[in-house]
């Protein structure tokens, strides 16, 4: 099972929102979808992930996390990497990463849909 996130890092001024996103997140269940938005440089990573971090009793099959590297100088990473990692962090065989994109993104699908899974 994926444990993904990175360390928890100490953030400040954020325990109200952290707290209104947990309880939002205890009342709607699994199918919870958060945003968080902000200027560069803000927090926005480490508000998300301290969340997840609270949350994550709430997730019994795994965390998974990725940097997607839109700041990096060869650009972000492509969905088609990401799908890839997060297949295998679910222990999928390197065969079945090498199918066409679609049919990748199909297996991720069918694969979570049914876990616990953030």
């Amino acid at each position: 099972m994926p444990w993904q996130l990175p360390p928890l890092v100490r953030i400040t001024d954020r325990t109200a929102k952290l707290e209104r996103q947990r309880k939002r997140a205890a009342t709607e269940g699994y199918g919870t979808l958060a945003g968080v938005s902000g200027l560069d440089r803000v927090g926005k990573t480490e508000v998300a992930l301290a969340w997840l971090h609270g949350l994550r009793e709430r997730f019994p099959d795994g965390q998974l996390y990725t940097h997607l590297g839109a700041e990096a100088a060869a650009g972000p990473m492509a969905p088609e990497e990401v799908v890839g990692q997060f297949l295998r962090a679910l222990e999928v065989e390197t065969r079945q990463i090498l199918t066409p994109f679609a049919e990748r993104v199909a297996l991720y699908r069918s694969l979570t849909a049914a876990r616990g899974l953030a």
